[in-house]
């Protein structure tokens, strides 16, 4: 059962106008299932955009701070705010209260970016939902080396990073995510 998801998106104000009709859809999408929203508490380009659809619908919005961020720049609609250090410790503290992270066009640069953060989350285990949103996802996947190819192979076939273009579609599939057994608050050793 998904009661917070994380959602991990563009926070440049150039986005265009279909990233912030999908950040819409995801914020109003999480809302309407209950489902409370954690973003990185800014007010800026798609992460706002989520959270502005979020609480429209009815849903609660959580923010992870970074200390230097400016209050002007923080989301005014934050039901609850943790403020972290720096961006390894935001993440940190993202994963740790998610249940599962949602990752739109643009929360990412690259495939082995996206493995690092995998690799990165806490102990206990975080599926990841990749929105492939006009393809942005599978186009990583195009350009990735084989290494970072071999640890999302690895990590799809765990069910723990799930791509697919159907928001509905994906937000099922990581509510029925269930971490293999033996794998609760450890990491494999040959996951890393």
């Amino acid at each position: 059962m998904l009661r917070r998801v994380a959602v991990l998106a563009s926070e440049s104000e150039l986005a265009s106008p279909d990233e912030l009709a999908l950040a819409r859809r995801s914020g109003a999408a999480l809302a309407e299932r209950s489902i409370a929203v954690i973003t990185s508490g800014l007010s800026l380009g798609m992460t706002g955009t989520a959270a502005d659809a979020a609480i429209r619908a009815g849903g609660r919005v959580i923010g992870v701070l970074l200390e230097s961020t400016p209050a002007e720049l923080c989301h005014a609609g934050l039901v609850e705010t943790h403020r972290t250090a720096d961006p390894a410790a935001q993440y940190r503290q993202l994963a740790t209260l998610a249940d599962a992270i949602l990752f739109l066009p643009g929360a990412v640069n690259s495939l082995e970016q996206l493995i690092e953060l995998k690799l990165a989350t806490p102990a206990r285990e975080v599926a990841f939902g990749l929105v492939d949103d006009g393809g942005f996802f599978s186009g990583l996947l195009a350009k990735a080396g084989d290494e970072a190819l071999d640890a999302f192979v690895r990590e799809s076939q765990r069910g723990a990073l799930t791509l697919g273009r159907d928001l509905d579609e994906l937000l099922t599939r990581l509510a029925a995510y269930r971490p293999p057994e033996g794998r609760h608050g450890t990491l494999d050793p040959d996951d890393s």
